[in-house]
């Protein structure tokens, strides 16, 4: 029995009981196998109704999906933001079918990793260049903001000795590729579940793991 016809037989057996349908109701041989009891006290339909409310604003899909999940966009062009709702800034947009991995849920609002393309900035002071495209953060607990500016959201923090990629720059501030713990938001219509299989997460790498890169010496000519 599905979620849809649960709700309709309660809806059914809670009308019976009420006496909004005189005649005999069909689902009497299905109450057993439901497991109603009917409730005699005010306080208890009162339970009853809000059990069945919630019941009715879950979608099968909802009730379903665990955190995380992979999750599909459903139209082209959707904005991922950097908070909740619309006024925070745009990240980048999204294509229909694209996957992306969901890990909670604020109201109408889904929480998500940061795809490779999403905008992600960090103050110049914070880093050392490495080699070129290569930057390793100086600082503790240094925020990744959503724009080039202090006063942009913070989309998550690195910390001293992370290994950041950059791929662009604008006045005082790198832009670099969002790294692990770095979260976007996507309305909720825009996205449906699509099954609990998400990509592996990709821990920040360290310093001490980079490899240097031989330095070519120039060859002197025979004598």
């Amino acid at each position: 029995m599905n979620l849809t016809q649960i709700i309709a037989d309660y809806t059914q057996i809670y009308a019976d009981y009420q006496g909004r349908n005189p005649r005999p109701s069909a689902l009497d041989s299905r109450k057993s196998a439901l497991k109603v009891h009917l409730p005699k006290h005010l306080m208890f339909q009162r339970l009853f109704i809000l059990q069945l409310g919630i019941a009715l604003c879950c979608s099968p899909a909802q009730a379903a999906a665990q955190f995380p999940f992979l999750g599909e966009i459903t139209q082209d062009n959707v904005n991922v933001r950097a908070g909740q709702n619309v006024n925070f800034e745009k990240l980048l947009l999204l294509k229909k079918g694209q996957p992306v991995s969901v890990v909670e849920k604020n109201f109408t609002w889904y929480k998500i990793k940061l795809p490779a393309e999403a905008k992600c900035f960090i103050s110049k002071k914070y880093i050392t260049i490495h080699q070129p495209g290569v930057g390793v953060v100086t600082g503790n607990r240094v925020n990744l903001r959503a724009g080039p500016d202090s006063n942009f959201t913070s989309l998550g923090q690195v910390s001293k000795d992370d290994v950041v990629k950059i791929v662009g720059e604008v006045k005082d501030w790198y832009q670099i590729e969002p790294v692990e713990g770095t979260y976007g938001w996507v309305a909720e219509q825009f996205l449906v579940y699509k099954s609990q299989q998400i990509p592996p997460a990709k821990p920040v790498m360290k310093l001490s793991q980079l490899t240097v890169e031989p330095v070519s010496q120039p060859v002197s000519p025979p004598v």
